[in-house]
């Protein structure tokens, strides 16, 4: 299982979802809306699930938070 990430249109940052999914699940949820805030550029994003992708599994928190703080 790994986290959805989505990109932010507006700075190309990443944004984590909170979201915690499979690849087979995410499949068949392609279609449904995902609305996030989104804090590089402190607005709401409304995308697809399909939009995202999925955070390898073994890349902890630490790795990713950093990223969404720059």
């Amino acid at each position: 299982m790994g986290s959805l990430v989505f990109q932010c249109p507006t700075t190309g940052q990443a944004i984590e979802s909170g979201i915690r999914t499979d690849s087979d699940s995410l499949a068949q949820i392609r279609w449904l809306p995902v609305k996030l805030f989104c804090p590089c550029c402190r607005t709401v994003h409304v995308m697809r699930a399909q939009d995202g992708r999925l955070a390898d599994k073994s890349r902890s928190e630490a790795e990713i938070l950093p990223r969404l703080a720059s």
